[in-house]
């Protein structure tokens, strides 16, 4: 109500406040209310996201005061939507006008907190303040994943988690700690989830935030300025993750500060990850035993539980698409499908996509990925400012989600999703007007 009442007088900026407070407790705030007694309006919050990107999107367009002069990654995205939003009219797939529009809302909704950033007015965002807000929300996850570790209990057993997924996304408990198998790792050690829906968001969010904090700390002379909200929100991310367990978070988080120290040519920060990786190689080889040396070890065998469901996943998914190049319909795989039947393949982003509508989505979201990456390295080597500033937190989101895109349908995680694809509309806004 705060945002919309903001966006109403004109203060649009007030969605993306929206986005980086409100969607980190998106889960956890439905599964208060339906413990509580509130079910009834449970739907309701479930549609406030969406209902207030498209009246923020629709409010701006109502406003432009110029004409928009397209650039090329607003035809990608218009393309994408378009070859998607054609499934719903084909006789494709088992599934009904609804079921096929819930679908369509799971792998395009993006594109249109996109167009929400693409016509953001320029002066209305303080990089700085939002990038901060971003740091707060990892302090704050931080912080109660900390407190969880140390009660040893997750947050979601008081919360009425495993009654919330079972009611809205038929998924029954069936682990250990009367959740979701997703709360533990295969030897049983708990993943922690914070405030987020599940520990595998928690720790995708711990690239969101390391990004943020990276875009904050560097000068336009590449000089590392970290003041004591930094170093307590960079702390705060190692919490998030180490206890979230997720291999391929942990991966991408110190893929994302080799990355960082390369492009930013910390030459010291380079050796000193080089040292690091060898020292930890020899503990690995020689000193540590146990679960944690069996966790490392499945992993880089892929001999592991939750390696082979990837790898089992991803086999039906290649299998499907070279059986099916043009898709074999909306709901067919993914998060949506679970929900409404048997899902196939899954695991992977672009293979989500491309089993539901074909390779040609497929191939445009993979090239809407590889031109930011590209086109934000530009703007990061040739730009100061903010424009610096903001191509470096998109480069290190964008590189930090390669192996989660890549390892787990990654757009179903709302806050990592709808902060980076909006702020990736407000670059390709800013570069339009350096351009003209």
């Amino acid at each position: 109500m705060y945002a919309l009442n903001n966006i109403f007088k004109n203060k649009e900026e007030a969605l993306l406040t929206f986005i980086i407070v409100c969607l980190p407790i998106y889960v956890t705030a439905l599964s208060v209310s339906l413990l509580i007694g509130l079910g009834s309006i449970v739907p309701l919050l479930q549609y406030s996201k969406e209902f207030i990107v498209l009246v923020t999107l629709a409010l701006l367009i109502v406003r432009l005061k110029q004409k928009i002069k397209w650039h090329f990654f607003d035809k990608l995205v218009l393309a994408y939507l378009f070859f998607v939003f054609l499934y719903n009219i084909l006789p494709v797939g088992p599934l009904n006008l609804y079921q096929k529009l819930v679908a369509t809302k799971s792998i395009t909704f993006f594109c249109f907190v996109y167009f929400a950033g693409r016509l953001m007015p320029y002066k209305k965002i303080n990089a700085n303040k939002y990038l901060s807000y971003i740091g707060l929300v990892a302090i704050g996850a931080g912080a109660v994943t900390f407190i969880e570790w140390f009660m040893d209990r997750h947050l979601q057993t008081l919360t009425g988690y495993a009654n919330f997924v079972w009611h809205y996304y038929n998924q029954p408990d069936g682990g250990h700690y009367g959740l979701t198998w997703t709360f533990e790792a295969e030897n049983g050690l708990k993943r922690f989830a914070s405030f987020f829906s599940m520990p595998l968001e928690h720790a995708a969010s711990t690239i969101l935030s390391i990004a943020a904090i990276g875009a904050l700390a560097t000068k336009d002379n590449n000089k590392i300025v970290l003041n004591k909200f930094l170093l307590t929100a960079l702390l705060a991310t190692l919490v998030s993750v180490l206890f979230a367990v997720s291999r391929a978070s942990l991966v991408s988080y110190f893929l994302v500060i080799y990355f960082y120290a390369l492009i930013t040519l910390r030459l010291q920060l380079l050796k000193w990850i080089h040292y690091g990786f060898f020292a930890v190689v020899i503990l690995f080889l020689f000193y540590i035993k146990g679960d944690i040396y069996d966790f490392a070890f499945n992993t880089i065998t892929f001999s592991n539980s939750s390696s082979l469901s990837h790898i089992l996943a991803w086999t039906e998914g290649i299998e499907s698409l070279m059986a099916n190049p043009l898709g074999i319909g909306l709901g067919s795989s993914g998060n949506v499908a679970n929900t409404f039947g048997e899902s196939l393949g899954g695991e992977n982003e672009l293979l989500i996509i491309g089993i539901q509508v074909g390779i040609i989505p497929l191939i445009l979201y993979a090239w809407m990925y590889v031109y930011t990456i590209f086109k934000t390295v530009y703007v990061f080597n040739n730009k100061k400012g903010k424009l610096r500033k903001l191509a470096l937190f998109l480069l290190l989101t964008k590189i930090g989600l390669i192996i989660p895109t890549l390892t787990s349908e990654a757009e179903s995680y709302l806050y990592i999703s709808y902060v980076s694809w909006f702020f990736t509309g407000y670059l390709i806004n800013l570069i339009s007007i350096h351009e003209k």
